[in-house]
């Protein structure tokens, strides 16, 4: 229960001191609250903030000097100055530049080797007998596209005969690309750099054909593909010459599926890659997905040079003799196995 009686004078003086004293201790506990936060916040600055150089905890047995409290020379307030209105006129600078720079953005010019349309445009209501044209066009270049055009050439061959005589003679046909097809050189050059440059596949070059209504079917494009692949085949037989001709190749076999019909599943076959270090030919190499020695032979039979690949291998010739075939020097162990040599 709180009394209500007046505190004599004693105990008011008592209290009052006790009030000073509280007062006291709560200004001391706030200001050292004060300086535990700035040390905090300087911690943290150090230590997440953004800053040119690491923080290096300074030696204690280092001598530092401390110039505080004096003043400068003359001469380096001068340079101080100079120095402090450069780096300004730096900074004014490097800003005028980014803002001329967004507001006046550069923009590439066309090819001048594309075909120009020009299209004329004249003011609205204008007429020659009453409107006299300035010099000092104003012209304005957009760059078109037209979408896949498609058109057929319809070869009529007559058929003529020799006045007097039974000779008769028809316009010779062309030599086309592919016997009774209709695909021209141009087409199938367009579809083969479209998937092997261009990187599309057949289904989808399919589809951008039936945007402008030519429909062709998936099983005939693969038929031409691979008439397509017999007619590059000498100059598949040509680049191997030109690589193998080289003094050192480099090759190696990947793994990749094989549909086989038997099992209805694909299975693991292996397809190999060689390239001429010196002139940066290469080409791929696939023998029913097998890395047997007879493959090996087969491929590299003719090679005469240094072979970088990293396998050992063993094969055997004609004799069932067992040779080892060591890749890392595959032109001189050539050599050495067609020579009849164990090596």
């Amino acid at each position: 229960m709180v009394s209500t009686q007046p505190l004599k004078a004693a105990d008011k003086e008592v209290y009052e001191a006790l009030l000073s004293d509280k007062d006291a201790i709560i200004a001391q506990k706030e200001a050292k609250i004060n300086s535990l936060e700035q040390r905090v916040s300087y911690l943290e600055r150090q230590l997440y903030g953004k800053k040119a150089e690491k923080f290096i905890k300074p030696d204690a047995q280092d001598r530092w000097l401390d110039f505080e409290g004096f003043d400068m020379l003359p001469q380096e307030v001068e340079a101080a100055e100079e120095a402090e209105k450069e780096l300004k006129a730096t900074r004014e600078a490097i800003i005028a530049r980014k803002k001329a720079r967004k507001q006046h953005p550069t923009r590439k010019s066309l090819p001048e080797n594309l075909e120009r349309e020009v299209v004329h445009i004249y003011p609205e209501g204008y007429n020659p007998e009453e409107w006299t044209l300035l010099p000092g066009e104003e012209v304005t270049e957009i760059l078109m596209h037209e979408p896949e055009k498609f058109y057929i050439r319809r070869i009529v061959r007559h058929t003529a005969k020799r006045k007097g005589t039974n000779e008769f003679k028809t316009g010779p046909l062309p030599v086309m690309p592919i016997a009774k097809s209709y695909a021209s050189a141009s087409l199938l050059a367009d579809m083969m750099i479209g998937k092997y440059v261009d990187h599309i596949p057949f289904h989808r070059q399919l589809e951008q054909f039936k945007r402008v209504e030519v429909h062709l079917p998936a099983s005939t494009v693969n038929d031409w593909f691979k008439d397509v692949a017999d007619l590059l085949r000498p100059l598949y037989f040509r680049l191997w010459e030109l690589v193998m001709q080289t003094d050192y190749i480099q090759s190696d076999e990947t793994t990749i599926p094989v549909m086989n019909d038997e099992r209805h599943k694909t299975v693991k076959g292996y397809i190999w890659l060689v390239r001429s270090v010196m002139t940066g030919r290469q080409f791929l190499y696939y023998d029913k997905g097998s890395r047997s020695g007879k493959v090996v032979l087969k491929l590299f039979g003719k090679f005469r040079g240094s072979h970088t690949d990293g396998r050992v291998r063993k094969v055997r010739d004609a004799g069932r003799q067992e040779r080892y075939y060591p890749s890392r020097l595959l032109g001189p162990c050539t050599q050495t196995f067609l020579g009849g040599k164990k090596e």
